[in-house]
């Protein structure tokens, strides 16, 4: 029984592969008659594709050719002034490689003055407030000191007391010259009492007094002492009476000898003395001079107390006293402007006491300003003194020179200080944040032109080149760069001739060309 199962189950297996088999020769003729057909339509279609690919191919050509025609322009002489239209030659030149820096705005500090008291004092007048633009010696201030009137003073005192002493100093020379005199004659004159009356030097003043009393005696005791010697020698008058007359004479004789000598040197002394003594009180006079030049006067308030002086002794000489305002304002002194500039800062109330360590207004020059950059440790190699550099803020650029390096790092910040000094016009604050780029070391390119001269064009960077009075937009492959020129790789050969100026019109042009055109094809 299971014998007779798996037979039938055998032959119904064999039955069944038999039927796919015919299937599949059958399905493999229709297969190759359907390939044989679609062989036949394929060379059929290249055939006609052939065909049409050609004529494709020629209205390609004619496409690219019209291409080409819109993509160059002539102009004449006029449409090239109007636009304004210049040209260069391609050549070799320098590209420099700028570094990129920022820096902040500060006050040029050389032109920075603080304004500080010469002398404690009390502030009695302000005239200028925050903000002002002054002028250099301008009267900022008035304060009134306790020291520069007592200055004053002292000068003054030591003024009148110069002026007593070269009187005094006149008299004492007066009286030496005339007591000189007066000894002069009185060693040539004939010893004769007949001789006083011709002895008249009434400037010698109290010398003159003693010398003739002196010169009198002397005369009377030497005209006694020749009486008494004849009257002795005759034995007339006793030898007594003759010793006393002679030691009489003697005594006298000394004496006005001794004072002939002792009024010489006493004249002369006094005379010096005189002169030494005015002398101190002029170095005093100097001295008092240079502190009140220390404590803000000037030329004019020294003339000023020289007046005060004069007129105090004109009143005295009328046996009156000085004005009550003659002192009123001695002690007042202006606080100036050191130079011309702008207040930027002041601490000064009227009222307030400041002393010299107080700044009462800080005024800054503003026409040139500091732009200090902060330079990397990296860069420092490449940045120096001297090098040109272009400033740019948010009203526009400006260029300068790097005129100082700091010698050291910050230690906050680890980079260095380049300086560079600009001219403001107004348009530049202390304090605004800038950035610069400093031109460092050149490279010789075979092609720079101008960056202007570099047009967009359907995302290519191109340049129109001027050939048999046409103007060519070509591709060209840029390498380096700066602000102002970039180099060209290729697509320009040197000698030819590039436009600069008036470029981007050409490419309007030609922009608005293709658009028109495309418009047409599109109608």
């Amino acid at each position: 029984m299971k014998n007779n199962t798996y037979l039938t189950i055998t032959y119904s297996t064999l039955i069944t592969m038999i039927c796919l088999f015919a299937t599949l020769c059958f399905s493999e003729t229709n297969d190759l008659h359907d390939d044989h057909d679609h062989i036949e339509t394929e060379i059929h279609d290249l055939d006609h594709e052939s065909d049409g690919h050609s004529e494709d191919e020629e209205h390609d050509h004619e496409s690219e050719a019209e291409h080409d025609h819109e993509h160059s322009i002539s102009l004449d002489e006029f449409s090239e002034k109007l636009i304004g239209l210049k040209t260069i030659v391609a050549d070799k030149g320098e590209i420099s490689m700028p570094i990129e820096l920022t820096g902040q705005v500060s006050i040029n500090e050389d032109n920075l003055a603080h304004i500080v008291p010469m002398t404690s004092g009390i502030v009695r007048k302000v005239n200028n407030q925050l903000g002002d633009v002054v002028a250099k010696d301008a009267t900022l201030a008035w304060l009134e000191s306790m020291e520069l009137a007592e200055t004053k003073v002292r000068y003054m005192e030591t003024l009148a007391e110069i002026g007593c002493s070269e009187a005094l100093l006149e008299r004492i020379k007066t009286v030496k010259d005339n007591t000189l005199k007066l000894i002069e004659l009185l060693k040539n004159a004939p010893h004769s009492l007949d001789n006083l009356q011709n002895l008249t030097t009434p400037g010698a003043g109290d010398n003159h007094k003693a010398l003739v009393k002196a010169y009198a005696d002397y005369v009377s005791a030497e005209t006694i002492f020749q009486r008494e010697k004849k009257l002795y020698e005759q034995n007339i008058s006793s030898q007594q009476e003759y010793i006393n007359a002679e030691n009489t004479h003697k005594s006298t004789q000394a004496e006005y000898l001794s004072l002939l000598n002792t009024l010489e040197f006493q004249v002369k002394q006094d005379h010096i003395e005189s002169q030494v003594n005015l002398q101190r009180q002029h170095i005093v006079l100097k001295g008092i001079e240079r502190i009140l030049y220390v404590l803000g006067q000037n030329p004019e308030d020294i003339d000023n107390l020289h007046k005060m002086v004069d007129a105090i002794s004109e009143e005295k000489a009328n046996n009156s006293l000085p004005a009550p305002e003659t002192f009123t304002k001695l002690g007042w002194y202006p606080l100036k402007a050191g130079s011309n500039g702008t207040i930027i800062d002041k601490h000064i109330t009227t009222g307030e006491r400041l002393s010299e360590n107080d700044t009462a207004f800080t005024v800054a020059d503003l026409s040139t300003l500091w732009v200090d950059l902060e330079v990397f440790s990296k860069d420092l190699p490449d940045i120096n003194t001297g090098q040109k550099c272009t400033i740019t803020y948010a009203a526009g650029n400006i260029d300068g020179n790097i005129c100082y390096i700091s010698p050291i790092l910050d230690n906050a910040t680890r980079t260095a200080v380049a300086r560079v000094i600009i001219s403001n016009s107004g348009a530049l604050k202390p304090g605004m944040f800038v950035k610069a780029s400093v031109n460092t070391h050149q490279d010789i390119r075979d092609i720079v032109i101008p960056r202007k001269a570099i047009q967009n064009v359907e995302g290519k960077n191109s340049v129109f080149v001027k050939e048999d009075g046409q103007y060519e937009l070509r591709p060209v492959i840029t390498g380096n760069s700066n602000s102002t020129h970039i180099e060209i790789l290729s697509g320009l050969a040197p000698g030819e001739i590039v436009v600069t100026d008036g470029a981007f019109d050409l490419k309007a042009k030609i922009v608005t060309s293709t658009l028109d055109s495309h418009a047409g094809h599109g109608h």
